[in-house]
């Protein structure tokens, strides 16, 4: 035997040979590994609308042993999981595919609770030549995952094909109907896909009488109850329709909102009765005649009523309202009769109300009644006889009474109506008066006339008067009257003086007698004469004064014999002109006297006893007149009052004191003034002047005095004068004057351009009033003095508006010494003009000095220019006062209560500009100074110390550093944030990282059984799905890790000393992107964390490429790759542990998401994901 292979044997067994030789060992693979699944894992999602025989998923498994020279077929069953009686999947035998075989329905319960999923197992069997196989090594399984997505294949459905539901009428507006049922209303597809919602509709149409609860502008997801609600409760009308037929129709919405299909119930809507309508009266006569001796039970009326309810609601009984018992009406048939007696003479009108009452056997207050209103006017019968009411048993009678004269009147009434109540009167004969007297009556009232003459039938007479009505038969009453006829006085005086012929007072001619005024009390006026055609007694005549016409008699008296007229108080025609009284002549006649009277009108005639006067008339009167023109004339003045008449009241109007008489002429008849000189407003606004009035008309002149002064010659208790101040009014006849030839300011040399530096409007004056002194400035010529320094612009460093402001036009250079010179013209609107000179320092800030007033700004203005002018007396300086502005405190707050005022000053023959210091320290040390900063209430002087140009700057500068300060704060937060989040996801970082290890290499390539369930030691943790350790590339997975657990690999790595370990990551603030249109997101789960652990299913990052199905055709794995795939980055700079550097490239312009780089502890790694 050779004791090794390399030995070569001979014949003699004891010799072997030491050549080397080849040996060649072939081993031969049997069938003891069984079938490979390639592709793992085997996940699905499918949609549940496929059709029959849809390839679902293919599974390829192929013979696990490499070395056979044919490797055995493979056969593929379901041999496990949920693969119940209605299992919809099938597989081919031979290749592996999975089809649906029944029909595929996601609303099923069962699968509806399993969230449509199926999850089985299907086993792989090799099958040799001969069909042997042992199933012990050549049998493999794996689980198959489908799962079944819903889609929008069910419409909503009612749980019933028709619906009743009664309401009452007149229900009001948001009642619900009462429904026989509840409505319910499904869809069974699953969210998102059973979106719908009810509506109404009455024969296709909107129907919007009613609405459903929800409301049909409501979305509805998969199932609700449906409430129908009254909107025009107006329908409900049972007595217009007694039932109403609509649908209920459910319109299935997609995600967008529009309706894809619908379905309809119909609903019955009953209308039930109630007593919502009132008995009503038919048109009927409500008037009716009953005679007063009617007999009880007389039928009146029969009243009709009727009701549109039904039943009892319509049922209706008849009552009388008010408790009167002389009618009664019956409760059924409406009958009204007479119940007792009647009497015309005590009640002739009954207003009854009848009521119309439905319900009669339902509550009092359900009960619904209406009223008609009747009225019955009792008819008169002739049972009454006439009754006197007035009579006067004596009367007495003058002989001369006339024939036909009434001497006395009766009253009689008769209680009954028409003609039983019409009462004729008559006298009764056979008396000793009844022919001498006569009775006419109409309407009850009796009047007792002289028949026949009574001359020579005097004494008592007796006479009978009958009233007898005209009923029938008539009735009639008596009364007797005594009549005495008396012997009388016969005829009245007449007037003679005044002739009362002459005059009637019914036509308004009365007498009239004019007297004069004011003549002294008891003068003689006038005698009053009257005759009397009596005799004796009954002829004497007495004169009277009337005094119950008015107060006018007061001022008379009349002599009772003799008639004489005289006045009793002073009569003034300007009081009182004309005089009404009435006088009487009365004779002594008997029995009875008699008397005229006659009404008389005194007239005064006017004397002339008053002058003209001004009392009533308001001092000064004012009167208008233009300057530098005459003569003008300036109207009529006021004229006087003389209350005397015509011509007593004639007035004169003559100069009597006041301004520049001379220059004023006045027409003394009619009282125009005239401006004879010219005046100048300018120096003469107002001019007074005093006119009297005067009865003398034979005057020239009345003036009174040579003074001109006018309250000399106006004495206001003086009613004869009359003040007048007459008003020059302006005209533009003054040019603009500047306050002086020459003024100054200063400007700060980094002043901004724009800035006004100085306004010339207060600084020119016009004497004209302000309509007229509308002023304007041009700048005529502008140069730079004292300095031979060649501005760098060829621009006008100074602009001056059309309104005066001089603004800067340049920026001006800090070494810019002397001052610029400007010539400025000011104009008005005649072009009237004058010329200054301004000049303009340009200085710096440190050459002012700031004054703090104790004074609002405005104070400050209208008096700096006096302060600037005794201030720089004072030090012997051109001072000039640069702005005016509020009072700033150090924090910046503005104190409305007090001044800054920025001023400097210049040497007299130098023009040198002083120091600020040197300025301050003059203020300090001139006691001279110092008192008149404390006269104009300076509270503080304090030299600039900064060359800030104002306190603006400095106050937005501090507003820039609060807005910094916050700024900055919030990007701390928001960085703070950002490491918080980052710190959140490391470990998710670490885990999706770390490397599969083993103890060799050989093991590191090593497949894992298929189908089993083992895990290397280090593989991933964080996910628990299996990693193939052979399809990682180390180009994309880097060998460190951040964990501090991590796996150790028996291989040392060395670290540099005194570097820092850097890692990079690279993080993606942002928005997932969005999903295709064919993926369904599941709310439920984390969607980053379900597209990293996809990756790793999908072999570990290796197929760049490959669309991911879960994200579309667009379905990019980028933001699941490493980023050192997709970016050549620069090294970034080693920064200390804990420090995070943001690169520059903030966002990708591959991908659009926010990319954001750090450097932390690490050696190198590279990666990029999402959060």
């Amino acid at each position: 035997m050779c004791p090794s292979v390399a030995c070569i044997c001979t014949a003699s067994p004891d010799v072997c040979r030491g050549d080397p030789v080849d040996l060649f060992i072939t081993i031969i693979d049997v069938e003891d590994t069984a079938p490979v699944f390639d592709g793992l894992p085997y996940i699905k999602t499918i949609y549940e609308n496929q059709l029959l025989g849809t390839s679902v998923i293919k599974l390829k498994a192929t013979d696990g042993d490499r070395g056979v020279a044919v490797p055995n077929k493979v056969q593929y069953n379901i041999t496990g999981g949920n693969t119940d009686t209605d299992f919809p999947f099938s597989i081919d035998l031979m290749n592996g595919t999975i089809e649906v075989s029944k029909i595929l329905d996601a609303d099923n319960p069962l699968v509806r609770s399993r969230g449509g999923l199926y999850l089985f197992t299907v086993t792989a069997t090799e099958v040799n030549g001969t069909g042997q196989f042992d199933p012990s090594v050549s049998v493999s399984s794996t689980q198959v995952s489908i799962t079944v997505l819903d889609v929008n294949d069910n419409l909503p459905e009612f749980k019933q094909g028709t619906y009743s539901a009664t309401v009452q009428e007149n229900t009001p507006k948001g009642a619900p109907l009462l429904m026989s049922s509840t409505i319910e209303v499904e869809d069974i597809d699953q969210i998102g896909n059973n979106m719908f919602r009810v509506v109404i509709k009455k024969d296709g149409a909107a129907y919007t009488d009613f609405t459903t609860l929800p409301n049909e502008n409501q979305t509805i997801n998969g199932r609700s109850s449906i409430t129908i609600i009254v909107v025009n409760s107006s329908v409900l009308d049972y007595e217009v329709r007694k039932n109403i037929t609509f649908q209920l129709v459910a319109e299935a919405l997609n995600g967008t909102g529009f309706i894809t299909n619908l379905t309809s119930v119909t609903v019955s809507l009953q209308i039930t009765d109630v007593n919502d309508n009132s008995p009503y009266f038919p048109s009927q006569s409500t008037h009716f005649n009953v005679p007063e001796n009617a007999s009880f039970s007389t039928i009146v009326t029969q009243v009709n009523a009727s009701d549109l309810d039904s039943g009892d609601y319509g049922t209706i009984t008849f009552s009388l309202e008010d408790s009167e018992t002389a009618f009664s009406i019956n409760n059924q048939t409406g009958k009204l009769i007479v119940n007792s007696l009647l009497d015309r003479e005590t009640r002739a009108v009954y207003n009854l109300a009848i009521l119309a009452t439905d319900s009669p056997l339902h509550p009092e207050a359900e009960r619904r009644r209406s009223r008609l209103q009747i009225n019955i006017n009792v008819t008169d019968v002739n049972d009454n006889a006439p009754e006197w009411t007035q009579s006067v048993p004596y009367v007495t009678v003058l002989e001369s009474t006339p024939v036909g004269t009434n001497i006395t009147q009766l009253l009689a009434t008769d209680r009954d109506e028409g003609l039983n109540g019409q009462i004729v009167f008559s006298i009764a004969p056979n008396t000793n008066g009844s022919t001498l007297f006569n009775v006419l009556g109409d309407n009850g009232k009796a009047f007792i006339s002289v028949k026949n003459s009574l001359v020579n039938n005097v004494g008592l007479r007796t006479v009978i008067v009958v009233a007898t009505d005209r009923g029938s038969p008539p009735l009639s009453s008596n009364v007797t009257i005594s009549i005495l006829v008396v012997d009388e006085n016969q005829n009245k005086p007449v007037f003679v003086q005044p002739n009362q012929s002459a005059f009637n007072e019914s036509t308004g001619k009365i007498p009239e007698i004019v007297i004069p005024e004011e003549i002294p009390p008891g003068s003689f006026l006038y005698q009053l004469s009257a005759t009397d055609a009596d005799q004796g007694l009954n002829g004497l005549v007495f004169y009277y004064l009337d005094f119950t016409l008015g107060e006018d008699s007061e001022y008379f008296r009349v002599d009772r014999v003799s008639g004489n007229m005289t006045s009793v108080k002073r009569l003034d025609r300007e009081k009182q002109e004309i005089y009404e009284i009435r006088v009487k002549a009365e004779d002594n006649g008997q029995p009875a006297s008699l008397s005229t009277s006659l009404p008389i009108r005194l007239r005064l005639r006017d004397i002339d006893d008053n002058s003209p006067t001004y009392d009533k008339v308001t001092m000064p009167q004012t009167m208008l007149v233009t300057e530098e023109m005459s003569p003008v004339s300036m109207g009529n003045i006021t004229p006087a009052t003389d209350i005397d008449l015509y011509p007593n009241n004639i007035t004169c109007y003559y100069l009597y004191g006041g301004d520049n008489l001379t220059s004023f002429t006045l027409n003394k008849t009619t009282g125009n003034l005239t401006l004879i000189h010219k005046v100048d407003r300018e120096k003469m606004q107002f001019m007074n002047i005093v006119i009297q009035a005067s009865e003398n008309c034979n005057e020239s002149s009345m003036t009174s005095v040579d003074s001109m002064n006018p309250s000399f010659n106006y004495n206001s208790s003086d009613s004869s004068l009359l003040y007048v101040r007459v008003k020059v009014t302006d005209i533009n006849d003054n040019p603009p004057k500047f306050v002086s030839t020459l003024l100054s300011t200063a400007v700060i040399n980094d002043i901004d351009l724009g800035t006004e530096v100085m306004t010339l409007a207060g600084s020119v004056t016009d004497a004209d009033t302000p309509e007229n002194s509308r002023n304007m400035f041009r700048l005529l010529n502008i140069t730079l003095k004292n300095d031979d320094t060649v501005l760098d612009t060829n621009k006008q460093a100074f602009v001056v508006t059309v309104n005066g402001s001089i603004v800067t036009n340049i920026r001006y250079r800090s070494d810019i010494v002397g001052y610029f010179s400007l010539f400025v013209e000011a104009y008005d609107e005649r072009n009237q003009k004058d010329v200054a000179e301004i000049r303009i320092f340009v200085i710096s800030n440190l050459q002012r000095v700031r004054l703090v007033f104790n004074r609002l700004p405005n104070q400050v203005e209208e008096t700096k220019n006096m302060f600037i002018k005794e201030l720089s007396d004072v030090l012997k300086l051109d001072l000039v006062m640069d702005k005016v502005v509020t009072h700033t405190l150090i924090d910046g707050v503005q104190d409305p209560t007090k001044t800054d005022a920025f001023i400097h000053g210049r040497e007299l023959s130098t023009l040198n500009v002083v120091s600020a210091s040197e300025l301050s320290r003059r203020f300090d040390y001139d006691q001279n100074a110092r008192t008149v900063l404390y006269k104009y209430g300076v509270g503080e002087a304090r030299a600039l110390t900064t060359d800030s140009t104002d306190t603006s700057n400095e106050d937005l500068k501090r507003t820039f550093a609060i807005v910094a300060a916050v700024l900055a704060i919030a990007m701390v937060s928001l960085l703070l944030v950002l490491i918080h989040l980052v710190r959140m996801y490391r470990h998710r970082l670490r885990a999706a990282t770390t490397m599969v290890y083993s103890s060799t290499p050989k093991e590191q390539e090593l497949f894992e059984p298929p189908g089993t369930n083992k895990y290397y030691s280090a593989e991933n943790p964080l996910f628990g799905k299996e990693i193939k350790p052979a399809l990682l590339d180390d180009d994309k997975v880097s060998n460190s890790s951040l964990d501090d657990n991590v796996v150790d690999t028996n291989t040392q790595i060395p670290e540099a000393p005194n570097e820092p370990e850097e890692q990079e990551v690279v993080l993606q603030i942002s928005e997932s992107p969005a999903a295709s249109p064919g993926h369904k997101k599941d709310l439920n789960h984390n969607p980053h964390l379900d597209e990293v652990l996809e990756a790793y299913q999908n072999k570990g990052f290796e197929d760049d490429d490959e669309p991911d199905s879960r994200l579309g055709q667009s379905g990019r794995s980028d933001r699941l790759r490493p980023a050192s795939h997709r970016h050549n980055r620069p090294k970034i700079p080693e920064a200390p542990e804990g420090v995070t550097k943001f690169s520059e490239n903030f966002l990708s312009y591959e991908t659009g998401y926010q990319n954001i780089n750090y450097s932390t502890s690490g050696r190198g790694h590279v990666d990029y994901t999402d959060i």
